[in-house]
């Protein structure tokens, strides 16, 4: 186990880089890049299940939005305790 969590710590050194090295600007920009990463893979993740959701039955398509609201919820929740 420890060269397996040393070869992840490496991993996430080489990822996220040294912060303790930048200021505040340098890691608020930092995470607009992530962030804007993340925006765009999830506009790709969104226009392919766009086309698989055409697809589905009237049931299927029912328990995909019951899903994804259930996981909406949960999270608007956990926000909601985090304040």
């Amino acid at each position: 186990p420890g060269q397996l969590w040393e070869h992840v710590a490496s991993l996430v050194q080489q990822n996220g880089g040294d912060r303790s090295k930048l200021g505040a600007p340098q890691i608020l920009d930092n995470y607009a890049a992530i962030s804007a990463r993340h925006a765009q893979n999830v506009e790709k993740l969104s226009a392919a299940f766009a086309v698989l959701y055409a697809g589905l039955s009237p049931e299927q398509k029912q328990a995909a939005d019951a899903l994804f609201r259930s996981s909406s919820d949960k999270k608007a929740e956990a926000r909601k305790h985090a304040d």
